[in-house]
């Protein structure tokens, strides 16, 4: 998920993000580009149903809310700490 967030901060619209919170057509949409992202840049998708539009939302939070610096933190000790589970 380090390149979905990557690219977010990098190329994402903010406006689109915001609008994805609470907008499942918002949300699809981001979703989408979000997936086109990953599947060049790694060869991974975004997970299908609610798992995926949980996780595109999570990493919309930590775009919105944190420096990229932050966010990437935070990514890194959420990701630590499922692993270590």
């Amino acid at each position: 998920m380090r390149p979905a967030l990557d690219w977010l901060f990098e190329s994402g619209d903010l406006a689109l993000m915001r609008q994805a919170v609470g907008d499942q057509a918002a949300l699809s949409t981001l979703r989408a580009q979000v997936s086109n992202t990953l599947t060049t840049t790694s060869g991974s998708t975004v997970p299908p149903g609610t798992r995926g539009d949980n996780l595109i939302l999570a990493l919309v939070a930590l775009r919105l809310k944190f420096s990229q610096e932050e966010a990437e933190a935070k990514l890194e000790k959420n990701l630590a700490l499922r692993q270590s589970a």
